[in-house]
């Protein structure tokens, strides 16, 4: 009996003590859950797409235009360009009436720098002028170099503006030389309305 009583003293006195130290231990904190990963924001809407556009080639005495097709995955890009050549000065010669030809081109690009509204393009390629309008048999050829600004008015239309250099060239391309042998920078700017999908 009397052991009984001693036990039941014991259990009542440590108790207390027992519900002091729950009450002392520092409670754990929740593991955060992993963020979705809809929630990391991307620097470019689309990280590889297929694209397309159409052409003005801002050239004295000619009209220049036509399309583009291509695609990039990343920041590496290749484009395919055909586009149709009419004078819009008299041929001095009178060798040509109007239509003059087309300017079909190859081109890899790598996309520098990359936003989500904006992009800057650098590349080369290689340009093949077939001029059946003056002789079937005519073909030149250049290779050039260039920079392109787009600036996407959403998410998959958007317009540009290049700038073209011909590090090489056929001697009877002669960039930067009008048709009355006057003689300005041998560069191209080249207005582009692309889309992307």
């Amino acid at each position: 009996m009397r052991t009984s009583i001693l036990l039941m003293l014991a259990v009542l006195l440590c108790a207390p003590l027992d519900a002091d130290a729950r009450r002392r231990r520092p409670k754990k904190k929740p593991k955060p859950r992993p963020a979705a990963a809809a929630q990391s924001a991307p620097s470019d809407v689309y990280d590889s797409a297929f694209s397309y556009g159409l052409d003005v080639f801002m050239v004295q005495g000619k009209a220049m235009g036509g399309i583009r097709l291509g695609g990039y995955k990343g920041s590496i890009g290749l484009d395919l360009a055909a586009d149709l050549i009419w004078l819009t000065e008299d041929d001095p010669n009178e060798v040509v009436d109007s239509f003059v030809g087309a300017l079909l081109g190859l081109y890899l690009y790598g996309r520098v720098v990359r936003t989500r509204s904006a992009e800057l393009r650098v590349g080369t390629g290689v340009d093949v002028y077939p001029l059946f309008g003056i002789n079937a048999d005519e073909v030149l050829y250049s290779w050039p170099v260039f920079a392109e600004a787009r600036y996407w008015l959403t998410t998959q239309w958007g317009i540009g503006a290049q700038v073209r250099f011909n590090l090489l060239h056929s001697d009877a391309l002669e960039p930067g030389v009008a048709r009355d042998g006057q003689e300005s920078i041998p560069l191209m700017l080249i207005l582009t309305l692309g889309g992307r999908s």
